[in-house]
């Protein structure tokens, strides 16, 4: 029971979920400013098939760190929370590192979870007030469970454009769904963003965070940083951020004894450039095509599989 977010909520209660779609206030917000946070958006239920399956990858790499001599049998913290048990086996293993590097480094899960959460409704309502009713399940996306006091973690200020192809992008409004899945705050690596920075263009992305052995993240040198305030993004599970392709954003540290667990998704109109020409997304909702509707798991692993990117296939 330590993931299960309803049961964790129940005595204290909880907002009533935002009703469908986005209001025209939010919209001229997100067209304004770049982003926008829409508390209570997701219920509880679109997110925790994806933390259960991650419950259970928990569980099993600990166990895996157990028989690998890395980690004492005795220190496995079964009973520790969602939020905490990967930080707190991780730290007492002999490389603090091991866990996340064989287990939690690649950060596309093709799983059900996974599907359940990028197909919820309320997102796809959301994103049909932005871009209308035809919409693909951009092949971009990610799982980040940010851990404590790891630099490779950092992501310096830098637009989401910059990391697709922008010569085949730049003219696509992609919009993106940082979600968490425990709470995120200025402790444990919440994001911050620069409002009205999506109207300046794509900036140089100059600088490169490196740490020995991995080159790191790309982004922007602060003398290129638009000068406006910075808005820090506190959110907890439910919570969703929702930003454009071109707004200057990061996740600072991590300083907490916390595990930073969250997903990006992102959206774009059919039949547009992604900036991800090679790998496909999947049609999530089309009221021209409905017969193209990804209507289970198994037809977004059914995409993969014929475009060749059995790769791409890896179980949770």
């Amino acid at each position: 029971m330590a993931g299960n977010l309803a049961a964790q909520e129940q005595e204290g209660g909880r907002a009533a979920p935002q009703a469908i779609g986005l209001t025209e206030e939010q919209i001229c917000q997100f067209k304004e400013e770049g982003f926008l946070i829409v508390r209570q958006m997701l219920p509880l239920d679109a997110l925790q098939p994806l933390i259960d399956e991650l419950v259970h990858k928990v569980d099993g790499a600990v166990g895996e760190a157990v028989r690998q001599g890395q980690l004492d049998s005795g220190k496995t913290f079964e009973d520790a929370p969602f939020a905490t048990r990967l930080a707190l086996a991780s730290e007492a293993c002999k490389d603090r590192n091991w866990l996340w590097e064989n287990y939690f480094s690649r950060g596309k899960p093709i799983s059900a979870g996974m599907f359940t959460l990028r197909t919820a409704p309320e997102l796809l309502d959301a994103t049909e007030s932005l871009i209308g009713p035809e919409i693909l399940a951009h092949p971009q996306f990610a799982l980040r469970p940010k851990m404590p006091d790891l630099d490779l973690m950092d992501i310096p200020w830098h637009q989401d454009l910059a990391y697709l192809i922008p010569d085949e992008a730049g003219e696509t409004l992609v919009v993106n769904y940082w979600i968490p899945l425990a709470s995120a705050t200025k402790q444990n690596g919440c994001m911050q963003v620069i409002p009205g920075s999506h109207l300046q263009g794509l900036i140089e992305h100059n600088l490169w965070l490196e740490t020995p052995g991995h080159k790191g993240a790309k982004g922007i040198a602060d003398a290129d940083l638009p000068a406006s305030s910075v808005v820090t993004c506190e959110v907890d599970p439910g919570d969703v951020l929702i930003t454009m392709e071109r707004l200057v954003h990061r996740s600072i540290p991590n300083r907490s004894q916390t595990v930073r667990w969250s997903v990006d998704t992102r959206y774009s109109r059919i039949g547009l450039p992604t900036g991800r020409s090679k790998v496909p997304g999947f049609v999530a909702r089309s009221r021209q095509h409905p017969e193209r509707v990804a209507g289970s798991h198994d037809d977004w692993i059914q995409n993969l599989a014929d475009a060749g990117l059995d790769r791409w296939l890896q179980p949770l």
